[in-house]
């Protein structure tokens, strides 16, 4: 109970102070679960930008999967189990979910239409293998700046018709993305040839072979590579880069020459303005689900140098 001072009028003209009882209202109660590690920075920045959104609307507790470390389908499964006990005993107000794992694992194996309003975010590509949105969940679909790389490749790398993709294939979000990601070079013209790389040792020998048999290598991301070593992988790279490579995920600069980064704050931010509709009263299946828009340009000169590529001067003046 917190006592409260109003001014109350009475029938002489004077002001009386008459102390009161008013009872605070409860917050409102969040999970965000997340479907990777706490200290990946793509999640983190997610459940930051969440929160600064959900400041004074909901208290925001995370729970994380863990799934790039345990990719396995049975792991997601057990742990959706567990965290779904978690949700039922907790009982929150909404619960997000960002990632493909615990969509897929958690929000539609169990809380599909159910009375808990859900949001989703960084749903790779599509929402349509989880046949999403249901009556209780809306979010945002996360698209990479495909489009963007194409219209780079085209107005300064014209010479360019094979592409290599090179990236592991034992994930959930990464069996998402690179099928999609090829499909839209594909549909531009170009022939691409695919590396699968879950360990370290199969990329760096992926990375050789892509330089030699491709005129472009798209990097995928290798978070979750077994016995990835950052300093070695960024060493390989300067060695053996002789084409033109990108990626977009912000932390392939060491190992890609162009990165048109995604942006994890983004998603953040419109994931928090779903809930906050659905928070105040609007249900899940009037908000419309969205897409990700915004992404950051960087260049890794060392490796650019080693190619000998000319970019477009757009892109050189607004990349970092």
């Amino acid at each position: 109970m917190k006592s409260a001072i109003i001014l109350y009028a009475i029938a002489s003209g004077t002001i009386a102070l008459l102390p009161v009882s008013v009872r605070a209202a409860e917050p409102k109660k969040c999970i965000h679960v997340a479907s990777y590690e706490k200290d990946y920075s793509w999640t983190a920045d997610i459940d930051s930008s969440l929160r600064t959104e959900l400041t004074n609307v909901c208290n925001v507790e995370t729970i994380y999967m863990e799934a790039k470390k345990n990719p396995t389908e049975e792991y997601g499964a057990k742990k959706a189990l567990e965290i779904k006990s978690v949700i039922e005993a907790t009982k929150p107000n909404l619960v997000i979910v960002s990632d493909d794992p615990a969509v897929k694992h958690l929000l539609a194996e169990h809380f599909k239409d159910a009375a808990l309003p859900f949001v989703f975010v960084g749903v790779n590509w599509s929402i349509e293998p989880y046949k999403l949105p249901y009556k209780n969940a809306t979010g945002v679909i996360e698209v990479a700046p495909i489009e963007a790389m194409i219209y780079e490749l085209r107005k300064s790398q014209s010479h360019v018709k094979t592409i290599a993709m090179i990236g592991p294939d034992n994930n959930a979000t990464q069996a998402k993305e690179f099928p999609e990601v090829q499909k839209r070079f594909e549909s531009a013209g170009f022939k691409v040839l695919m590396y699968a790389a879950n360990t370290f040792v199969d990329w760096k020998k992926s990375f050789v072979d892509a330089n030699e048999q491709a005129d472009f290598v798209y990097v995928g991301n290798f978070k979750g590579t077994k016995g990835w070593v950052d300093a070695e992988a960024k060493d390989w790279a300067l060695k053996h880069t002789k084409k033109l490579s990108a990626g977009t995920n912000e932390w392939l600069i060491d190992v890609a020459a162009i990165v048109m980064a995604k942006r994890p704050d983004e998603q953040g931010k419109l994931g928090g303005e779903r809930a906050k509709l659905i928070l105040e009263g609007r249900s899940p299946a009037s908000v419309y689900p969205t897409t990700n828009k915004l992404y950051t340009s960087l260049i890794n000169k060392e490796l650019l140098a080693k190619t000998g590529a000319k970019l477009s001067d757009g892109l050189m003046r607004s990349a970092k």
